[in-house]
Parts: structure tokens; sequence; C-alpha cells
């Protein structure tokens, strides 16, 4: 496992919450919950084609621990580059008896809302 403990980068999830206004409504959050590291690499694959036009899309590949949960339109954000990303494909897992407990997905890169 040292090729995956020296590659790996501090990330952390972020929610989205819904937070009651001082005028009666609501409006949605961004905040961050479990930090993890995680194996950040680019996703070789991360072109589009969309109405004949090839999109360059800045995709990446996530391993992270089993332990996190990362689902589909999920938000992490890398801490030591600040750069956020959402969940497009992912929780793929290992067979239980991998020795290696991580998790793949694919994410690209997102821009949080101003609130």
């Amino acid at each position: 496992m040292g090729l995956i403990n020296y590659e790996q980068r501090p990330c952390v999830k972020i929610v989205k919450s819904d937070v009651p206004d001082k005028e009666g409504g609501r409006y949605a959050a961004y905040m961050q919950s479990c930090t993890f590291n995680a194996v950040i690499s680019p996703n070789s694959g991360s072109s589009k084609v969309l109405a004949d036009n090839e999109i360059s899309a800045k995709q990446i590949k996530v391993f992270y621990p089993t332990a996190i949960d990362l689902q589909l339109h999920d938000v992490i954000k890398t801490l030591d580059d600040n750069k956020t990303y959402k969940v497009i494909a992912g929780g793929s897992q290992p067979p239980k008896s991998a020795s290696v407990q991580y998790s793949l997905a694919i994410a690209e890169e997102w821009e949080v809302p101003d609130e």
C-alpha cells in the first residue's frame, strides 16, 4: 500500500443543507462534512460529444476508502488546491476479498453556487 499512501491527497465531502432564512423561507447552504484521504488522477476518457462538438470536461478518478459514502451528485473538495468536484459516476466497491479496500468514483470539476 506504499504507492496509495504516497499519492493520497486530503479531501472533504461537501453536503447541501436547507437552511431557514430570517424571512420565513429557506436557502441551500453547502457545508463541509467528513474529511478523508483519496488518490486523485485524471480521467483519460474525459471528453464528451454534444451536438457534434467535443467538450473537454475536467474529470478525475477518485480512489477513496470504502468507509466514505460517495454517491452520484455528491460534492468533494481537494484541500491542497481547493478544487471542487461533483461525482458523476461511482460507487464501484472492491470485492470483499481485496487486500485494499478502496472504491472508485468519476467526478468532474464543479463550482459551488453562491448563496
